[in-house]
């Protein structure tokens, strides 16, 4: 049986919920987490409900190792999210490959249909009908206001679209309907932040009303609800997307002429997301032995222009922490736990920013939640080692803020709690060495390998520096509104209407044409 992986974008705004588009090139890849994105349990089922033996998940040859920009290699299938989907169809005795189509995209996919398989396609075909609502926005939006759920669409057009949101926030969005990856995007702040676009600003006709996102309340326009499902030759709808989803990436604005206040045309800065660290009501060890939360961290760095706050931080110095070899979270973390012995601990400083994020495996240590994967130097004997958060015991020997020793006393699992993750903000010492380490409600905890989340470079259609005091004061402005009014949503009120919309879009859409998902 033929069948295939589909994103819907939804965004929730002011209680409401809007669909921005629709992808079949799903990641499922790279060096964020994407495990955490998916659920197989559903699909499993599914396959033993079918009698189906395998699930062969189809990708082409030529797209499926793709690179970083720094030239490093990973897999749009990554080794986890293949674990976890072999995993869920363990249970029913099913198994699980990757069938690797030597044909371009444009030649179409080979079909391997032995009956007892579901063939999934994991990437896109021009071939498939269902890819034409994907690549085109235009034809998405079309197709849904023809089924009568147009209410769902974002209000498209040019002088009829009205927008009053909050200074700093966009209030139009131009797209090349065609373009996708985050470029062939413009946002423009009206002047009074209650006028009527003009579509001679761009060159794009294609305009749609911005929506803030409810989920903002760190500072970034996120709020994207990522809803992942498979849709069958047989118009099954599926869900893979896990608890919840609010995407790897955060998205800001920032001026597209820095050292122009009064210009009000923006551009979207991108930054991924890795994992978080510690939960929001973490005391973190500033130098002056005080603590804060990183929330008022956050608020400081936003009054103050600049981070302002000095956090306590610490080098190991047998430790590299700069290997950017190491592209992915398991080989980095591998990277990491494999450090044993005498470390010398050298005490410092640096500043940072914290974002939200949302983390699906958790660990309370004494209290204090931290992301599974957070890493905590631990004594051992007289041997140091640094431990994944979820593998500390109870007894365990930490490095205290005072540079002493403690002793965990209780240690519990936990699971679906929005962390934090830190991006370095400059330093007080050596930006090299202390950039990733802080203590979190006093013990040292070290967070893997973030280079590509402090470096990354823009990767919208605009490629000018960003840098100097003026221009982090600009992005600072722009996030203040959300600091002082901004939400966290709450995945709960939405998860019923996304399901129920998702599936009766793609209900229509196989309803529309008799050919299979993977023809015309």
């Amino acid at each position: 049986m033929k069948s295939t992986v589909v994103s819907f974008d939804w965004i929730a705004s002011d209680g409401s919920l809007k669909l921005l588009e629709i992808n079949t090139d799903v990641s499922m890849g790279g060096y964020s987490r994407p495990e955490y994105n998916f659920d197989f349990d559903a699909l499993a089922q599914y396959c033993s409900d079918q009698s189906l033996t395998e699930v062969k998940l189809h990708h082409s040859a030529n797209a499926y190792y793709a690179t970083d920009w720094k030239s490093n290699t990973f897999k749009a299938v990554s080794d986890e999210v293949f674990s976890k989907l072999s995993s869920s169809l363990a249970t029913h005795d099913i198994s699980a490959s990757i069938y690797l189509d030597s044909n371009a995209y444009l030649s179409g996919l080979d079909e391997i249909d032995s009956g007892t398989t579901l063939d999934l396609r994991v990437c896109a075909n021009v071939n498939s009908k269902l890819d034409y609502y994907a690549v085109n926005k235009e034809n998405l939006l079309n197709f849904v206001s023809g089924i009568g759920s147009g209410s769902l669409m974002p209000e498209v057009g040019s002088d009829e679209i009205a927008s009053n949101n909050a200074a700093g926030i966009p209030d139009f969005v131009w797209k090349v309907p065609t373009a996708d990856m985050s470029t062939g995007l413009a946002f423009h702040e009206s002047g009074d932040n209650n006028t009527t676009i003009s579509a001679s600003n761009e060159a794009v006709s294609f305009v749609e009303k911005y929506y803030p996102p409810d989920n903002n309340k760190w500072g970034y326009f996120v709020g994207d609800i990522n809803y992942k499902v498979v849709l069958t030759d047989d118009g099954t709808v599926i869900p893979i997307s896990s608890h919840r989803n609010v995407g790897d990436e955060c998205i800001s604005f920032r001026r597209t002429t820095l050292t122009d206040y009064s210009n009000k045309d923006l551009k979207l800065k991108n930054k991924l997301i890795y994992a978080g660290v510690c939960g929001e009501n973490t005391e973190i060890t500033l130098v002056d032995g005080s603590t804060k939360t990183p929330l008022e961290i956050h608020l400081s760095s936003v009054t103050e222009s600049l981070a302002n706050d000095e956090v306590k931080a610490v080098k190991i110095d047998s430790l590299d922490l700069d290997d950017v070899n190491y592209n992915t979270p398991t080989t980095r973390i591998d990277s990491y736990t494999s450090q044993t012995g005498s470390f010398n601990f050298t005490t410092g400083s640096n500043k940072f920013i914290f974002y939200s994020d949302y983390s699906e495996e958790c660990v309370t240590i004494d209290g204090t939640v931290f992301d599974s994967s957070a890493l905590i130097p631990i004594k051992s004997g007289e041997t140091w080692e640094i431990t994944k958060a979820s593998d500390v015991v109870v007894g365990d020997v930490y490095v205290s803020s005072s540079m002493g020793e403690g002793t965990v006393g209780s240690v519990d699992t936990t699971s679906n709690q929005e962390l934090v993750h830190l991006q370095s903000a400059g330093s007080g010492s050596d930006s090299t060495s202390y950039n990733r380490s802080l203590f979190c409600d006093d013990k040292l905890v070290l967070f893997e390998n973030r280079m590509y989340a402090i470096s990354e470079p823009d990767k919208a259609s605009y490629t000018g520096a960003y840098s100097g005091s003026d221009a982090h004061k600009q992005e600072m402005d722009l996030l203040s509104y959300n600091i002082a009014s901004g939400t966290t949503y709450n995945w709960s009120n939405y998860s019923a209407s996304v399901a129920q919309y998702t599936e009766n879009i793609l209900t229509q859409m196989s309803a529309s044409y008799s050919s299979s998902l993977w023809e015309y």
